[in-house]
Protein backbone atom coordinates (compact mmCIF):
# COMPACT_ATOMS: atom_id res chain seq x y z
CA UNK A 1 0.00 0.00 0.00
CA UNK A 2 1.57 3.61 -0.70
CA UNK A 3 -1.48 5.51 0.19
CA UNK A 4 -4.65 5.68 1.48
CA UNK A 5 -7.36 8.37 2.28
CA UNK A 6 -10.20 8.63 5.10
CA UNK A 7 -12.89 11.42 4.93
CA UNK A 8 -14.17 11.86 8.95
CA UNK A 9 -17.68 13.29 8.93
CA UNK A 10 -17.90 16.56 8.95
CA UNK A 11 -14.60 17.96 8.64
CA UNK A 12 -11.76 15.68 9.17
CA UNK A 13 -8.95 13.90 5.97
CA UNK A 14 -6.42 11.73 6.70
CA UNK A 15 -4.16 10.73 4.23
CA UNK A 16 -1.84 7.94 4.86
CA UNK A 17 1.43 7.23 3.15
CA UNK A 18 4.10 5.16 3.26
CA UNK A 19 6.31 8.33 5.29
CA UNK A 20 4.12 10.15 6.42
CA UNK A 21 0.70 10.83 7.48
CA UNK A 22 -1.53 14.19 6.87
CA UNK A 23 -4.63 15.69 8.50
CA UNK A 24 -6.81 18.43 6.83
CA UNK A 25 -9.37 20.23 9.19
CA UNK A 26 -12.21 22.09 7.66
CA UNK A 27 -13.50 24.74 9.47
CA UNK A 28 -16.15 26.55 7.97
CA UNK A 29 -16.32 30.43 8.52
CA UNK A 30 -18.70 32.45 6.74
CA UNK A 31 -19.92 31.60 3.01
CA UNK A 32 -17.13 31.41 0.76
CA UNK A 33 -14.89 31.03 3.70
CA UNK A 34 -13.33 28.00 4.97
CA UNK A 35 -10.09 27.95 7.50
CA UNK A 36 -8.16 24.67 6.99
CA UNK A 37 -5.57 22.97 9.35
CA UNK A 38 -3.16 20.92 7.94
CA UNK A 39 -0.39 18.72 10.23
CA UNK A 40 2.06 15.83 9.26
CA UNK A 41 3.30 13.44 11.28
CA UNK A 42 6.10 11.07 10.85
CA UNK A 43 7.44 8.47 12.36
CA UNK A 44 10.29 9.58 15.77
CA UNK A 45 12.63 7.23 14.05
CA UNK A 46 12.79 9.31 10.86
CA UNK A 47 12.48 13.04 12.59
CA UNK A 48 15.89 12.06 14.93
CA UNK A 49 17.99 11.59 11.60
CA UNK A 50 20.58 14.05 11.06
CA UNK A 51 18.82 14.15 6.90
CA UNK A 52 15.60 14.80 7.97
CA UNK A 53 13.44 17.12 5.89
CA UNK A 54 9.44 16.82 5.98
CA UNK A 55 9.71 19.74 2.87
CA UNK A 56 8.70 16.35 0.23
CA UNK A 57 5.68 16.11 1.94
CA UNK A 58 4.49 19.36 2.82
CA UNK A 59 5.55 20.63 -0.32
CA UNK A 60 3.57 17.85 -2.22
CA UNK A 61 0.55 18.60 -0.34
CA UNK A 62 0.52 22.65 -0.84
CA UNK A 63 1.07 21.93 -4.30
CA UNK A 64 -1.67 19.26 -4.73
CA UNK A 65 -4.14 21.54 -2.14
CA UNK A 66 -3.60 25.17 -4.44
CA UNK A 67 -4.59 23.47 -7.14
CA UNK A 68 -7.60 22.01 -5.73
CA UNK A 69 -8.72 24.62 -3.21
CA UNK A 70 -8.34 26.73 -6.76
CA UNK A 71 -11.09 24.89 -8.73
Amino acid sequence: MRHKGEHLYPNMFISLACDHAAIFILLPRAAGHTDITCQFLFEPYETAKPDFDPADASEFWDLVNRQDWAI
